[in-house]
């Protein structure tokens, strides 16, 4: 992993502040919450399901919302922060081409 000093895409500092929310011993999983007193590992389906409560809480239609939301979002503001990423085909140009010359985004 690689520090980016002074950058909110950070991976390092992005560590250090979810560990210092969810301080848990070492043997823990890497990505833990607390649960009735205990830590409990974060799975794909407790993420899915917090993301739909917090949408729904919000008055939005949580079946539009989903951790890909978040995946989309993320390389949209990547892209935009002139981030180099290793992708794996050619296909998120079209994407990015879309974004930057569609008025109505």
């Amino acid at each position: 992993m690689s520090l980016i000093p002074d950058s909110e895409l950070c991976p390092v500092t992005a560590i250090r502040h979810y560990f210092s929310l969810v301080p848990a011993p070492s043997r823990s999983p890497f990505f833990c919450v607390p649960h009735e007193r205990r830590l409990s590992s974060l799975t794909s389906y407790t993420f899915s399901n917090t993301i739909k409560k917090l949408v729904s809480a919000l008055g939005l239609d949580p079946r539009n919302y989903s951790p890909h939301s978040f995946r989309r979002r993320g390389a949209t503001y990547a892209f935009q922060a002139g981030v180099h990423c290793d992708w794996r085909s050619e296909a998120y140009k079209l994407f990015f081409h879309f974004l930057l010359f569609s008025p109505h985004l």
